[in-house]
């Protein structure tokens, strides 16, 4: 997920020594994540080394601000889903800032619909920046290699939720050439249909028809190499 984060110096003098803290073990709270990317969209110079946990510093040291100048930076975190039921994860930064007398400016992030000028030290209103978050039920990889080295021998669609799934394969003259109405993830290439029954199908690409629970249909095509 990316998220972008825009400040802005609202008030009457510039800002030196500013700072924006994101701490995303609040955020994803029992859930593994890792911070891939974060950069700038203008002038501030961001934190490298941020990840989340044990340095929540977005910003290099010794940013400025000019008066009502905003600058961006943007965040890419990938989160690992571990439920396919939907979870809304609230993330909350705080900026601060200190002006050339030394009078600090502390305030907590909106969830972006608004800008948010609030006077010097007052961290309210602060909305936090909901994102909504569901695994699917299913996971149907692009293609599989099944020439007996142990990996990827069979065609496994990861189930996340659902009882019951059937699986037709067809090649691509639109024969079918394997069908399960309860596939257990146990198709080896072989040809269970028509005139070559037994037989292991020639590398290609495959179209199949998946249907989870006899009702949610999903169609695509996979890639067979040996």
């Amino acid at each position: 997920m990316t998220y972008r984060f825009t400040v802005g110096n609202y008030g009457s003098a510039p800002f030196k020594n500013v700072s924006i803290k994101d701490d995303l073990r609040q955020t994803f709270s029992g859930t593994s994540f890792q911070v891939k990317t974060v950069r700038t969209l203008g002038t501030l110079n961001v934190n490298t080394a941020f990840n989340g946990t044990t340095d929540i510093e977005l910003l290099q040291s010794g940013n400025t601000l000019g008066i009502n100048q905003t600058q961006q930076i943007e965040l890419v975190v990938n989160v690992s889903l571990i439920s396919s039921t939907k979870t809304t994860y609230n993330n909350k930064a705080t900026a601060e800032g200190e002006s050339v007398t030394g009078l600090k400016a502390t305030d907590e992030s909106t969830n972006g619909l608004k800008p948010d000028p609030n006077t010097s030290g007052d961290v309210s209103p602060a909305e936090p920046t909901p994102i909504d978050l569901q695994r699917p039920k299913e996971f149907i990889p692009g293609g599989f290699s099944p020439n007996g080295d142990g990996t990827n021998d069979t065609f496994v669609i990861e189930n996340n939720g659902f009882k019951r799934l059937s699986l037709e394969v067809f090649n691509r003259w639109g024969n079918r050439v394997y069908r399960s109405n309860d596939y257990k993830n146990d198709w080896d290439g072989r040809c269970t249909e028509g005139i070559s029954i037994g037989q292991q199908l020639p590398e290609g690409t495959y179209f199949y028809i998946v249907i989870l629970d006899g009702k949610e249909k999903h169609v695509g095509n996979i890639t067979l190499k040996r």
